[in-house]
């Protein structure tokens, strides 16, 4: 009789940046409060996504990274286990994440299939819009500006060949006045008209996020 494997524990962390200066590529285009909105709408679309399929079991948990208060809230209402990142920087989020699941035992970060890394670069082939890797501990992550080529490259130096995934739905971000234009021409998202990200959490909410947050 053959011997059942246990599952995978696979970990899904979304970061999200500090929402005072979030999209600040789209500062000529909108006012910071709607920038901050934007990318929350944006975060809320990720996670709504990532609880089916942790829902049908592909996942185990979802971790929100972020320095914003605010959004560790936000990340608890959405079923999300917060996490507290004390200083900026999106590579820097993501190792305090990776050390996270690597301690909770994950055996992946976001990896589908049988390869080792996946690559879901944006619709110029410039950005990585998502990485998946197996082990957590796999790569270090190089991401901002031209990232798909470095990731390209240190997946090959210590993995081998990634897998390279296109979909036009990953393939899309919203960095420019182009995107915003073609994001709002699609009917995905309108202006407020008076732009805010949401209410303040009360004080007690907060604290609990925080808390949260701080023992993982």
């Amino acid at each position: 009789m053959k011997a059942r494997h246990a599952p995978e524990r696979v970990v899904a962390v979304v970061p999200v940046k500090s929402l005072a200066t979030a999209k600040t590529r789209l500062s000529g285009t909108l006012v910071a409060a709607e920038r901050g909105r934007l990318m929350l709408w944006m975060a809320e679309r990720v996670v709504r996504t990532l609880r089916t399929l942790r829902t049908s079991g592909r996942i185990a948990h979802i971790a929100v990274v972020t320095p914003d208060p605010y959004v560790l809230s936000w990340a608890q209402e959405q079923g999300a286990i917060p996490l507290w990142q004390p200083h900026e920087g999106l590579n820097r989020g993501l190792e305090l994440a990776r050390a996270w699941s690597v301690e909770r035992r994950a055996d992946a970060l976001l990896v589908t299939g049988e390869g080792a890394v996946v690559l879901a670069p944006d619709r110029d082939e410039r950005g990585t819009n998502l990485l998946l890797m197996r082990p957590p501990a796999l790569l270090p992550f190089s991401f901002g500006a031209e990232s798909f080529a470095r990731h390209m490259a240190i997946s090959r130096s210590i993995a081998g060949e990634p897998l390279v995934f296109h979909a036009p739905g990953m393939a899309f971000d919203v960095d420019t006045p182009d995107d915003l234009a073609e994001l709002e021409a699609r009917g995905l998202w309108r202006r407020s008209p008076s732009p805010q990200w949401g209410t303040p959490p009360p004080a007690d909410t907060l604290a609990s996020a925080m808390e949260g947050a701080a023992h993982g």
